[in-house]
């Protein structure tokens, strides 16, 4: 836990460019489920 908070500017650096990589990819993911879960829940009402 100790070293999880420690600072280090270019450390940082690579984690945003790294995160946004991953919300990137992550967010179609995230839709797609949502999508799902809308087209399922209209199956199951009618």
């Amino acid at each position: 836990m100790s070293t999880v908070k420690r600072y280090n500017p270019e450390t940082v650096k690579w984690k945003r460019k790294r995160g946004w990589l991953f919300y990137f990819f992550l967010l179609p993911l995230f839709f797609a489920v949502i999508f799902a879960l809308f087209a399922l829940n209209a199956n199951s009402n009618h």
